[in-house]
């Protein structure tokens, strides 16, 4: 196999890069194969030198890329190995890397072993061995295996512990039998020293996702198991002999990723991402104590069929709390973005979130998709994210796509610009789709005069396509009402239909008449003159700028006056409405601003914003005792 060394200078005609003015940060696209691709499984960062191996294509052949960079995001190394296909884990120590391969140029060959490479950080091939059940130093009880799936690995007590899946093919794709296997190669020379199967009888179905080294120097490992229809998550240890330590039954896991990752906190606790749904579509991060037992879980995505994240790495922070990386999509608004976030270790709290989109993709509405894959920290505290996005090109009049490295570095923050705040962060572009304030994924609460217990929850239930979004609300003293995600067992639908024109900038209220009347027009400038059948005279627009929300996103507002009453004012809010309800008072200019006042606003099951006039989300009337019922939550900041 030989080898293509290629440098820096023969790369530039073929790097595409996109950086922020900022020197401290950036966003970077590197165009490594043409029309071709690349997938980045790993990264290491090591004395701030960044170091990433991919799977993608050069030649029109399957390719390993081994990529190094600077903090500063410079290219120093860039290798490509035609014909060879790595794992997603990669070993790695102060002089070698050890990566799980495959020859993809005779396919059935390739799936015949377990092979094992080591390569010296420079990229050159030291050593490379290939073992099957049949160099077992004591023969294995299993089945006839056909394939070899190898996953990765991890450097063990001197050792390289390669894992992954050996299967038995029928006839019957239903039928085939999956095992994990794990084989322990010498760190040195590669020899083989112990092979063994992850073998709990009582369960059919073995992947193993991923693996690590605890706290108490036992090999860790991530195995989904699919018994009957239903699949689940278990952790297994292992000591340096081999011998089965622990294992743990986990939770029910239906999602499917490229993959599954499991991360240790300092104090030994684990924490892995599970979720609900035929989808994987209710995405959850859960940290494990060292009895099994669940610490806290922490619910990532909103509401099934509106967005979903997927999570695909995690690390711990210098500050000891959990970020991890993946993508968030947006069926309504045609998003897919990298997405990143920080949770606090005690609890599980957001701390904060970023989706990054890049809104220039030819010929289409929707962003082009990107995906963190894999994500880390400098010794500065500045952050690293490594992932793909896609690339577009016109041939013979139809439009081709392929997969691009992306690199970030962002502060600590995850922002691209200092105190960005907020979750959507657009890298280049401009969305056709205005996010208007009527989404699924948002919610009011209001405190409302008369009502049973003085606070009311309002959404506008509006599925991607839905000319008619329908209002919803729940009012009542228990919390369950009140939740942030959509339960439509305990909200009502209540008169209140609405249309959106004009690129979702003009929201119209649709009567019982069917007449509709203008109630937001969010192309408004200083100056202009607000006219519609929903109120009874013109207002001028006084005021208009951006503000910051509870969760540092910038949204625009307008401060709108009364042309026969001025010192009677109104405010809208993009995305959120005014502080006296969706459908503002009609009365207002004489003085009656209705019976609603806005507590606070949620998006993605995430509080938004609060009302600056109020000391907590949810109020209860006054003289009720249920104090007990409280609120979602209270005021707070980031970074704290």
């Amino acid at each position: 196999m030989r080898f293509i060394i290629t440098t820096i200078c023969l790369l530039g005609m073929l790097l595409m890069s996109h950086e922020t003015t900022a020197q401290e940060t950036y966003w970077k696209v590197k165009d490594m194969s043409g029309e071709e691709g690349e997938v980045p499984y790993d990264q290491r960062i090591v004395n701030d030198t960044v170091y990433i191996w991919a799977n993608g294509s050069c030649d029109g052949l399957f390719c390993m890329h081994y990529y190094v960079f600077t903090q500063e995001g410079e290219l120093v190394l860039f290798r490509e190995y035609p014909g060879l296909v790595s794992g997603k884990r990669v070993a790695m120590d102060d002089k070698y890397f050890y990566i799980a391969l495959r020859n993809s140029a005779d396919t059935l060959n390739g799936f015949a072993s377990f092979r094992l490479g080591k390569f010296d950080l420079k990229g050159d091939l030291v050593a490379t061995e290939a073992y099957t059940l049949e160099d077992a130093p004591t023969p294995l009880d299993i089945f006839k295996v056909d394939l070899y799936h190898k996953y990765g690995c991890v450097a063990y007590d001197g050792k390289i512990v390669l894992y992954g899946s050996v299967e038995h093919i029928e006839d019957n794709i239903s039928d085939n039998r999956l095992q994990v296997l794990l084989m322990w190669y010498d760190q040195n020379d590669l020899s083989l020293d112990t092979m063994m199967l992850v073998d709990p009888v009582e369960h059919d179905v073995f992947w193993c996702w991923d693996a690590l080294v605890d706290n108490n120097g036992l090999l860790t490992l991530l195995i989904e198991y699919e018994n009957g229809r239903e699949d689940h998550l278990v952790h297994v240890k292992y000591d340096k002999e081999g011998e089965l330590a622990e294992f743990r039954d986990g939770p029910e896991w239906s999602g499917r990723n490229i993959n599954l990752p499991l991360a240790k906190l300092d104090d030994n606790d684990l924490v892995y991402y599970t979720s609900e749904g035929v989808n994987g579509d209710h995405g959850e991060v859960m940290r494990i104590d060292a009895s099994g037992d669940t610490v806290w879980t922490e619910r990532l995505d909103a509401y099934v069929g509106i967005a979903r994240r997927g999570i695909l790495d995690f690390t711990q922070s210098s500050d000891g709390h959990v970020m991890g990386c993946g993508l968030l999509q947006d069926d309504g608004t045609g998003l897919w973005g990298g997405h990143l976030y920080k949770l606090d270790q005690a609890t599980g709290e957001m701390l904060w979130e970023r989706t990054y989109v890049d809104w220039n993709r030819p010929n289409s509405s929707n962003t082009a998709p990107a995906t963190f894959l894999n994500i880390g920290e400098f010794s500065d505290g500045t952050l690293f994210v490594s992932g793909i996005k896609t690339s577009y090109k016109q041939v013979d009049g139809d439009w081709r796509s392929w997969n691009d490295l992306i690199i970030m570095r962002l502060d600590a923050e995850g922002c691209l610009e200092p105190g960005c705040g907020g979750n959507l962060h657009v890298l280049a572009g401009e969305s056709t789709f205005y996010d208007h304030q009527f989404t699924t994924d948002s919610r009011r609460y209001y405190q409302k005069v008369g009502s049973e217990s003085g606070i009311v929850k309002e959404l506008i239930s509006e599925w991607p396509g839905v000319i008619w979004p329908n209002r919803r609300y729940s009012e009542g003293t228990s919390e369950m009402y009140l939740e942030p995600r959509l339960d439509i067992r305990y909200e009502k639908i209540v008169s209140g239909k609405y249309i959106a024109k004009n690129f979702l900038k003009e929201i119209y209220l649709v009567d019982e008449d069917g007449e509709e009347l203008l109630l937001y027009d969010f192309n408004l400038e200083v100056g202009d003159i607000f006219e519609s059948e929903y109120i009874n005279q013109p207002l001028e627009v006084i005021e208009s700028d951006t503000l910051r929300l509870s969760n540092r996103a910038k949204k625009r507002y307008w401060v709108l006056a009364c042309t026969e009453n001025p010192h009677n004012t109104l405010t809208w809010i993009e995305h959120m409405g005014t502080y006296h309800g969706v459908e503002w008072p009609r009365d207002f200019c004489s003085g009656d601003y209705g019976d609603l006042t806005l507590t606070c606003f949620y998006r993605h099951e995430r509080l938004a914003h609060m009302n600056p006039e109020v000391d907590d989300c949810l109020m209860l009337a006054t003289g009720t005792e249920e104090s007990a019922y409280h609120s979602l939550a209270a005021i707070t900041a980031h970074p704290n």
